[in-house]
């Protein structure tokens, strides 16, 4: 991904928890620091839009195809943040448990998928087990 393309990412609400739940991806990165560290899903553009760019991530991402069809049907529009001075297009979507539960991941992309509580997006043990550019994102959006 070229810094001027920029990425698409998305945040997953998870309806049907007892509290509201976000879902994110363990990074699949052997031999680096970042290797097991949470993030949200999503990734580069690769010259799509970045509706196009999310879904063709979320299909290489996620083997069910759940994501993808529910990101499609809602349409969500990003918002335009800018996290380490690349262009980053965050959407936001309500999944039902339904399609969680239906959710696999590809084990070529990620170690697995994990929910987080809201609440606890901002302890300081959590801080450590988003990626840089996680953080980034969620401060930008007022999470943590």
């Amino acid at each position: 991904m070229s810094n001027d393309e920029g990425a698409a990412k998305i945040v997953i609400t998870i309806d049907g928890f007892s509290d509201e739940v976000l879902l994110f991806s363990r990074k699949k990165a052997k031999g680096t620091p970042r290797h097991g560290q949470l993030e949200l899903l999503g990734g580069g553009m690769d010259g799509s839009s970045p509706l196009h760019g999310l879904i063709r991530e979320l299909e290489e991402e996620e083997k069910s195809g759940a994501l993808a069809q529910e990101v499609r049907r809602a349409s969500p529009s990003p918002r335009l943040l800018t996290v380490d001075n690349v262009p980053h297009y965050i959407f936001e979507v309500r999944i039902p448990m339904s399609v969680y539960l239906d959710a696999r991941h590809d084990k070529g992309e990620s170690l697995g998928f994990l929910v987080v509580p809201k609440s606890r997006l901002g302890d300081p043990g959590m801080a450590g087990r988003f990626t840089r550019k996680t953080i980034g994102i969620l401060q930008a959006l007022s999470l943590i």
